[in-house]
């Protein structure tokens, strides 16, 4: 228990450092087995994370993870 919430705080601390991943990259640079399920318990902690697709010059699409920016609150 204490290994998988280790790696989720390491998830957590590079996407609150802006960094933009897909879910192979979160597995090999954290050593994560399931991806999905950090970025399911990270969501449910009430992070904003999304998912966005990418397509490079080839036309091929990936599919990044990253932080939403927080909402701003509006005037009253």
């Amino acid at each position: 228990m204490n290994q998988n919430s280790n790696k989720t705080n390491r998830v957590y601390k590079a996407f609150c450092d802006g960094k933009v991943m897909t879910a192979k990259q979160i597995a090999h640079w954290y050593d994560v087995k399931n991806p999905y399920e950090i970025v399911r318990r990270l969501r449910g902690e009430g992070l904003n994370i999304v998912l966005n697709p990418k397509t490079d010059t080839k036309g091929r699409t990936n599919n990044f993870y990253s932080l939403a920016p927080a909402k701003r609150a509006r005037a009253a």
